[in-house]
This record gives structure tokens, sequence and C-alpha cells, in this order.
């Protein structure tokens, strides 16, 4: 298990191609908020690098969806019991998210 890096070695929650992930974590900005990171396995993947998405609507492969409740979470974060294969590539959603905080973990 590692996480997805550019190639000058930070965290970044976007990638194409097949792969298998098996989890993510993010830090939340603002606790007092509510808070959200998405992950979606996106066909509209046309180069080597998936896409920060603006909204969620009309996405069908959205593989996992993680929610913070407001003055609770302080991070967002998940290892899955069995890996999640992609077919296209990772594409992100997040909502008040710190940008650089961003891990997906693949294997």
């Amino acid at each position: 298990m590692y996480p997805i890096q550019c190639y000058a070695g930070y965290s970044i929650p976007v990638k194409a191609g097949k792969f298998e992930v098996v989890g993510m974590t993010a830090v939340v900005t603002d606790i007092t908020a509510t808070s959200r990171f998405a992950i979606v396995d996106d066909e509209n993947i046309t180069g080597t690098q998936g896409f920060v998405l603006n909204s969620l609507t009309n996405k069908k492969r959205i593989l996992a969806d993680l929610q913070g409740i407001a003055s609770s979470d302080g991070t967002l974060g998940i290892i899955f019991p069995e890996p999640m294969k992609t077919r296209n590539g990772l594409s992100v959603y997040m909502e008040n998210v710190v940008a650089g905080s961003l891990t997906v973990y693949i294997r």
C-alpha cells in the first residue's frame, strides 16, 4: 500500500489507469462546518491524471464518499475492508478540506 504521488513526491488524490484503492484520508479546514471528500472512477479521464470535480451530480461510479460532522471530525479517513478496483482512474470531489492533505492509498 502506498499513496498516489506526483513526480515530485507530493501526495495527489487523482490518477488515470487501472489499480486498486485501499484507503483515503483528508484533513478538514474548518472543524465547525461540515466536510466531504469523495473519489470517483471517472470515465471522462483522457490523459494521465484525473480531475478535481465541482459536483457529484450525474457521476455513476462513486467509489467512496466520506462526510464529516460539524464540530466533530478533524480528519476524514477510511481503510476499505477489500480493495476497490478502478477502470478509468480517479477524480476527486471535496468540500471544506485542506487541498494538500488529500491522500489516496493504492496497491
